[in-house]
């Protein structure tokens, strides 16, 4: 199921209401988001933002690669920023764990750099942007999300770089039902006589 919002913000320059739209997002868990009237000062700027995924399948992932090197050449005139999850890594660095034979995928990838003359930008926070969920030694990590833009971008903005939030972990229905029981006075009890006895005092001078 695709979560999809329509707001009418009324203006995104206000600080209050750019941390409300990245509230929104998060909430419910957005994959899609229009914004209305927004009333941002145009940069009189052509910009492209292509989002991409590549197929598991090497195969498959070549037709990604096709499509983006004609987007690379219709835009080489204006600002470009490719963001995506390409299920494939550049450098042998980007691996933590057994991962069989990556060379094809990762030569591919680093030709596709090289034939769109798109650059990759540094990434802060997290190392690795994907992990197989296993505890064993059979453990793998990888980073397969990159940004990339074109020398336009760069040269506008020098300085960028992007940072990985990491996962995220979401509040099973347990946890979830456990907050939301009503406060008992046997409960408040419960908690009072289960802290420390070196805790601060209370207004009446006693700890617990």
């Amino acid at each position: 199921m695709m979560n999809v919002a329509v707001w009418n913000v009324r203006g995104l320059n206000r600080r209050d209401h750019q941390v409300a739209v990245n509230d929104l997002v998060s909430e419910f868990m957005l994959h899609l988001v229009g914004l209305l009237e927004f009333r941002v000062n145009s940069l009189h700027e052509t910009i492209f933002i292509t989002v991409a995924y590549g197929a598991t399948d090497v195969g498959t992932r070549c037709e990604l690669w096709q499509v983006l090197g004609v987007l690379a050449r219709h835009c080489v005139d204006d600002l470009w920023l490719v963001r995506g999850d390409f299920n494939a890594v550049l450098d042998l660095s980007e691996v933590c764990g057994m991962s069989g034979d990556i060379r094809l995928a990762m030569e591919e990838f680093n030709d596709y750099i090289v034939d769109t003359r798109l650059i990759t930008l540094p990434m802060q926070g997290e190392l690795f942007t994907w992990h197989n969920c296993s505890l064993d030694n059979k453990s793998l990590w990888k980073r397969l999300d990159q940004l990339l833009v074109n020398d336009r971008w760069l040269q506008r903005s020098p300085n960028i770089f992007y940072f990985d939030c990491g996962q995220r972990y979401i509040v099973i229905e347990e946890d979830s039902l456990a907050l939301l029981e009503p406060v008992t006075s046997s409960k408040v009890k419960l908690a009072l006589f289960d802290t420390a006895e070196d805790k601060s005092p209370g207004p009446d001078g006693f700890s617990s």
